[in-house]
């Protein structure tokens, strides 16, 4: 199913011009309105007048991940915190990333979330608990989309003592959450000498905060349920660029109307057909925090044509994951 046809079967052609109209926006938008960027960009002589093309891309230099955590917030910030609609501190495997987001962001993200969703079956007969603390900004996504898609939302929060008695009431078909949070309400359920397959689950979406954790032997227990992963890297801020793909459990498609994308090996060149390389992220319409080239130290490799009918990038994860 898809949640925006148009977007997710565009032709390759047309979604590469539209990808190179937004770069130069992008790069103009960047240079203009961040302090980073103006410094680093005009460090390499580089002007957004040099963009026409998404290939122009491979002319603005990298961002590490090192480099994003270190760098104060308000450098990436492209306005002033009075302009801004949500601040939020996201945990990830190099600590917290404090992320900005203007309503513009907002509307992009719980977009992404809604193909996601519906990528994973989700429509507006589902009945779907999240666990955690909706402080995380990509949780508000994940709640948001579910509204979008009109399913019936149960927020569980992270109080465990309240997550069986919510199950019991609720009559979930579908549970989302980090593996750790799920893991501590199969603890719960245990002690009552229960587990997830004591309720009428059909569906587990997982999210996870970096590739390792996808990597991660899952509970056999789980197994009662369809599983779905979620990249929900704090440096892209919302759980939505990668979208599950039913015709693998590893691999994913990439929303290219909103990222571009790049996989690069060790010495940053392009990856050839087959090869595993680094993959690299250009936000094209993010508003208050844009990244350009930024390397995400996970390991990938492009797949071929999906059965699924998505015309959007499809990746899959790979070994060697290097935190950059």
């Amino acid at each position: 199913m898809f949640a925006n046809p148009q977007v997710e079967t565009m032709e390759r052609g047309q979604l590469l011009m539209l990808q190179g109209q937004k770069l130069q926006e992008a790069v103009r938008w960047a240079a203009e309105k961040t302090a980073f960027y103006h410094a680093s960009l005009s460090r390499h002589g580089i002007s957004y007048t040099d963009i026409k093309t998404a290939d122009d891309v491979r002319k603005l230099p990298f961002l590490t991940r090192a480099e994003l955590y270190a760098t104060p917030m308000l450098d990436f910030s492209t306005m002033p915190l009075s302009s801004m609609l949500r601040l939020s501190a996201l945990p990830g495997d190099m600590g917290l990333l404090t992320r900005l987001y203007t309503n513009g962001d907002i509307a992009h993200d719980i977009e992404l979330v809604t193909r996601c969703l519906v990528a994973a079956g989700l429509h507006r007969a589902s009945v779907v608990g999240w666990l955690g603390n909706g402080s995380d900004s990509r949780l508000l996504d994940l709640q948001y989309g579910l509204e979008f898609v009109g399913a019936t939302v149960v927020a569980m929060g992270d109080c465990s003592a309240a997550w069986q008695p919510l199950l019991a009431c609720s009559h979930l078909d579908t549970l989302v959450g980090t593996p750790t949070r799920i893991e501590e309400l199969s603890d719960v359920l245990a002690a009552r000498g229960e587990s997830l397959s004591s309720y009428p689950l059909a569906t587990l979406i997982l999210l996870h905060d970096s590739p390792a954790s996808i990597r991660k032997p899952l509970p056999k227990a789980w197994e009662c349920c369809q599983l779905y992963h979620l990249l929900a890297l704090p440096e892209c801020g919302t759980p939505g660029i990668f979208l599950p793909c039913e015709e693998g459990k590893l691999a994913f498609h990439v929303a290219e109307d909103l990222y571009l994308v790049e996989v690069v090996t060790a010495d940053g060149a392009e990856a050839k057909a087959g090869e595993a390389g680094e993959l690299v992220l250009t936000s094209l319409e993010a508003q208050a925090m844009p990244l350009l080239r930024l390397r995400t130290g996970m390991t990938v490799r492009k797949l071929g044509t999906c059965a699924c009918g998505r015309t959007g990038l499809r990746l899959e994860l790979a070994d060697g994951d290097a935190v950059m």
